[in-house]
């Protein structure tokens, strides 16, 4: 989520509602981290109950799509910690 709020304000574009951003950074971390594949229904039913009526799968859908090529399908950051580990 921070990767692609950074990358809008670098292209000075809007960023969109943060709550299913939240939501859309979420299942996309479950997608590569979780060996079952997330619900959007069960991700949308964990809002509070005034977010869930705004919030719907195809909304959630294009936004990943958006998130996803936005960041140029680089999804994986590399930090420090991998390397160090890797030398001790």
């Amino acid at each position: 989520m921070d990767r692609f709020l950074a990358q809008l304000s670098v292209e000075n574009k809007v960023s969109p509602n943060h709550t299913s951003l939240a939501c859309v950074s979420l299942l996309i971390a479950a997608k590569l981290e979780e060996p079952i594949s997330p619900s959007f229904k069960k991700m949308i039913k964990l809002l509070p109950i005034d977010l869930q009526a705004e919030t719907t799968k195809p909304e959630l859908l294009k936004l990943e799509k958006f998130v996803i090529t936005t960041l140029q399908f680089n999804l994986q950051w590399v930090g420090p910690l991998v390397y160090i580990d890797r030398l001790i």
